[in-house]
């Protein structure tokens, strides 16, 4: 259990950074346009 939350954690962190970046490079695809 101790470690499955630990892998859910770094996943969920993992896609937080994901989004965060692919929101940014949206934004500036829209800057561009």
């Amino acid at each position: 259990m101790d470690r499955g939350s630990r892998s859910n954690r770094y996943l969920g962190f993992w896609v937080n950074e994901n989004l965060s970046f692919l929101y940014v490079g949206f934004l500036l695809l829209f800057e561009d346009v």
